[in-house]
């Protein structure tokens, strides 16, 4: 008898800095997930008293550890929650990539029956400009760890039969490409993703995106730490989420909810010296910004694709610092909204939506064998 063909997985993850997004498909089915930043290293006996433990079961997003090589790890809200898992912000994102991948395709595969602890995966990442060069090492690393890993439900074993590595604002750019068609081939455009770790640039020119992808570690994190530098005791998610939804007039009534005083007085004072906090962090905060663009960007530019939820947080401000410059937003890109109202992600998924909408196509290129690579758009890094 024939052998059983492994049934495929196309998935696309960016490792953001607050959160892991994923876009996959499995026969023809789309689905999306998002996990926390957080990984940590574990005893086997942690793992084995937290199962042993629980009462129920939750969404396998909030329960993800995973074991390779004889070593444990907890990843997202499990790490963060149980055991003290931290977001790692400072480290290269593709050291712990791995381990993300591995926590996705367990969420994955307990959501979908049909893979049954064997499937192939066809991937796409999305890496910071700066830790680009270490996608070689990326890809090692992951193909060994999908060869066999433990999970809560027992063995996975996956074989890679597709691998692609992208800069981050690379689904981005396949996006609006297609959108604009050959309208590219006629500009120089930058696409800057502004997202909570990092700022990424990549420039277009004439629709070739060349080796000059660049990053930098002045992601919204940094004026998320000059506000706590300012304030005392606030917990930085709620912070994060308070500070975005207070907006461009930095409202206090968003931000009485994160202030700690139960005495209304106090807390009136503690939600005034917040505002002051956040309102000296921004300016400072734009002022870096706008420096190291005015370092990347090259003398001659035709037009500015930003993304990301930073870019959407200091939309007013970056609208001041480029006047004469046409600026476009996400690149147009909308998430549709049956595959994020779980997440309400919206503009934070549309550069990993980007790289699944390119990578499905590929994948079904690949298997047609309509063209060979490197004769579609699709196919530019």
């Amino acid at each position: 008898m024939p052998r059983r063909k492994n049934p495929t997985v196309v998935l696309a993850v960016d490792f953001g800095g607050s959160s892991t997004k994923a876009f996959y498909s499995v026969s023809g089915k789309i689905g999306s997930m998002m996990m926390g930043p957080e990984v940590v290293k574990i005893p086997e006996s942690a793992i084995a008293t937290y199962e042993a433990q629980k009462l129920g079961s939750g969404l396998p997003e909030n329960e993800a550890w995973v074991s390779y090589d004889n070593e444990f790890y907890a990843v997202g809200y499990l790490a963060a929650s149980q055991l003290a898992g931290i977001s790692r912000l400072s480290e290269l994102k593709y050291i712990h990539a791995t381990l993300k991948v591995l926590a996705v395709l367990w969420v994955i595969a307990s959501r979908e029956p049909e893979l049954d602890g064997k499937f192939d995966l066809a991937i796409s990442t999305l890496l910071p400009g700066n830790e680009f060069a270490d996608r070689g090492k990326f890809e090692r690393a992951l193909k060994a760890a999908l060869a066999q890993f433990e999970t809560p439900v027992g063995t996975l074993e996956v074989k890679t039969i597709h691998f692609t590595c992208l800069p981050e604002g690379a689904g981005i750019y396949a996006a609006y490409r297609q959108q604009v068609g050959s309208a590219i081939f006629n500009e120089t455009i930058a696409f800057f993703m502004l997202g909570y770790r990092n700022l990424s640039i990549l420039i277009s020119d004439r629709g070739s995106i060349g080796s000059g992808a660049k990053s930098c570690d002045l992601g919204m994190v940094k004026m998320l730490e000059r506000v706590q530098e300012r304030t005392s005791g606030l917990e930085s998610d709620r912070l994060l989420t308070a500070i975005a939804q207070a907006g461009d007039e930095v409202e206090r009534e968003v931000l009485w909810s994160v202030c700690r005083s139960r005495d209304v007085a106090q807390r009136s004072e503690e939600v005034d010296a917040l505002v002051d906090a956040v309102v000296a962090a921004r300016n400072e905060y734009i002022a870096m910004i706008q420096n190291w663009m005015g370092e990347v960007l090259p003398d001659r530019i035709d037009r500015i694709v930003f993304s990301g939820g930073t870019a959407q947080y200091l939309k007013t401000e970056l609208e001041k610092i480029y006047p004469f410059t046409p600026l476009e937003w996400h690149g147009g890109v909308e998430v549709p909204q049956e595959y994020d109202f779980q997440h309400n992600g919206g503009h934070r998924f549309a550069d990993v939506w980007g790289a699944f909408v390119r990578l499905a196509a590929v994948s079904e290129i690949a298997e047609n064998r309509e063209v060979q690579r490197g004769n579609s758009w699709l196919i530019f890094i």
